[in-house]
C-alpha cells in the first residue's frame, strides 16, 4: 500500500505489517523487526482479515458498561413520585414540596436505603428529561439604596429565626377571617405553623412564650415592620411591648428595612409555599379544620430536614 496523506504513522506501520505479511514473511519476524509486541501484530491481522474498509484505524473508544447507568425501575419510581408530588392528590402527598429533597425523603419512606436512593443530580437529570420540570418563580426585584442594614449570617440550629404573618384569610363559605403565623429556623429549616384569629399583640406574645417552652430561645428573631412585632406606629420613640419581651427573654430583634421583603426570604419563601401548597390546595370548612390540617402540613415539612 502506498502511504496516503491522512494516514498517520503509526497506521502506515500497521499497513506496512500486513503488506510482509501477504508478501510472505514470517509474523514472528515482522513484529520483531518493527519492535512490536506477538499480540500487537495478530489484533491488525485480525482486523485486516475481517476484510474492513479502515482497518487499520483505531476504534472510538467507549465505554461496554456503563457503571452509573440509572436503572429503568428507579428512573421510573423518579418519574412516578415527583408527578404525585406535583398532583399533592395522593394520601401523604397533599402538602409536600416536588424537589430533590421531597423525592428523596419518599424514597427513604419507601424502605430504599441511603446507598439506593437516587443522587440529587441523577434525579434533576430524570426530571428534566420527562419533561416534569417547574416554572422558574419571579424574583422579588431588587433597589440598591444607601441605606445600610445589618445583615445577620447564623451558623448554628436555634441562632436566628424568622416570622411573619400568612392573611388574612377568610373559611368560605363561614367568612371567618384568619391569620398563619409562621416561624422558621434559618439553619434547621424547621418551621412552625399556628392559626389564629387575630394578630395582635397579645397573641405573639403569648404564641412566642408557648414556642419557647417547647424549643430553645434564639439569639436574633428577623421580623418585617408588622405592628404586632414594632408597636405603635403613632408613637415612633417608644419601644413596643413584643421588643420588650423579646429583649427580656435575651433575644436580639431584627427587622428588615421596609419595601424589601426579600429581607426576610427564609421565611417569605415559606409563606409562599404554605399559600401554594396548603391554603390553595383544599376547602376548609373553619377554623378547626384549618388547624388540624396545618399540623399536617407543619409536620410533612419539618420531616424533609
Amino acid at each position: 500500500m502506498s502511504r496516503n496523506n491522512n494516514i498517520t504513522a503509526e497506521e502506515q506501520e500497521r499497513i506496512d505489517a500486513m503488506d510482509a505479511y501477504v508478501g510472505g514473511e514470517k509474523p514472528a519476524k515482522i513484529y520483531k523487526r518493527l519492535g512490536r509486541s506477538k499480540k500487537w501484530f495478530f489484533k491488525w491481522r485480525k482486523r485486516f482479515l475481517a476484510k474492513k474498509t479502515d482497518w487499520y484505524k483505531d476504534e472510538p473508544k467507549r465505554a461496554k458498561v456503563i457503571a452509573n447507568k440509572t436503572k429503568p425501575d428507579i428512573e421510573a419510581r423518579i418519574i412516578r413520585i415527583r408527578r404525585d408530588l406535583m398532583l399533592g392528590e395522593k394520601r401523604g402527598y397533599e402538602y409536600s414540596c416536588v424537589g430533590v429533597d421531597a423525592i428523596q425523603h419518599k424514597f427513604a419512606g419507601l424502605g430504599f436505603s441511603e446507598d439506593e436512593i437516587p443522587k440529587p443530580g441523577v434525579i434533576k437529570r430524570v426530571v428534566k428529561e420527562n419533561g416534569l420540570l417547574l416554572k422558574k418563580r419571579k424574583r422579588y426585584k431588587r433597589v440598591h439604596s444607601k441605606q445600610r442594614y445589618r445583615k445577620i449570617v447564623p451558623t448554628k440550629i436555634n441562632e436566628q429565626y424568622c416570622a411573619d404573618f400568612k392573611g388574612q384569610l377568610y373559611v368560605k363559605g363561614s367568612g371567618q377571617r384568619i391569620y398563619g403565623m409562621c416561624i422558621k429556623d434559618v439553619i434547621s429549616r424547621d418551621v412552625s405553623v399556628d392559626i389564629s384569629t387575630t394578630k395582635s399583640t397579645n397573641y405573639v406574645i403569648s404564641h412566642f412564650t408557648d414556642l419557647f417552652k417547647k424549643r430553645d430561645i434564639p439569639k436574633y428573631l428577623q421580623m418585617d415592620n408588622e405592628r404586632s412585632f414594632v408597636g405603635d406606629f403613632r408613637h415612633k420613640r417608644m419601644v413596643g411591648r413584643f421588643v420588650k419581651f423579646l429583649l427580656h427573654v435575651g433575644i436580639e430583634p431584627i427587622f428588615v428595612a421596609q419595601g424589601k421583603p426579600w429581607m426576610n426570604g427564609s421565611v417569605e419563601g415559606f409563606i409562599r409555599l404554605f399559600s401554594e401548597k396548603f391554603w390553595q390546595k383544599k376547602r376548609f370548612k373553619s377554623k378547626d379544620d384549618v388547624v388540624a390540617e396545618a399540623e399536617k402540613f407543619e409536620a410533612n415539612n419539618n420531616a424533609l430536614w
